[in-house]
């Protein structure tokens, strides 16, 4: 299964500065839901309030389209409707990522800085 929410790119493509300025927007407004999921893309409407022309608007949203934020249906685009048990997944998943980062990050590190970080803890 494709993730919905990709993390953001160690190495993102270069892309021109009007691209890059409307994917930061972009990615901004996706991630603060002022773009709600479900809600139909329109070019137009995206460079009007971005005071941008249609073509850095389309490169951004292929962008944003690919990284599984946008999903293209016949021949509109779409943001991507995130469901509650699918945030209760990624959780689950988070919680057992950190949880195993943590236990292999502590066995490695010095014991002295183990027990300085535990004192602060119980303080």
């Amino acid at each position: 299964m494709q993730s919905k929410f990709a993390p953001e790119p160690l190495i993102a493509p270069a892309l021109p500065s009007g691209s890059a300025t409307a994917y930061e927007q972009l990615r901004e407004w996706l991630l603060s839901g002022r773009l709600a999921g479900g809600s139909v893309i329109q070019e137009r409407r995206l460079a009007s309030l971005l005071g941008v022309s249609r073509t850095p608007i389309r490169e951004a949203l292929q962008r944003l389209e690919g990284e599984g934020f946008l999903v293209r249906q016949d021949r509109f685009l779409r943001v991507v409707e995130v469901t509650v048990a699918e945030v209760m997944e990624i959780l689950a998943v988070r919680q057992s990522l950190e949880g195993d980062a943590v236990r292999a990050a502590c066995g490695r590190m010095p014991r002295a800085l183990l027990d300085e970080i535990r004192a602060r803890i119980v303080a």
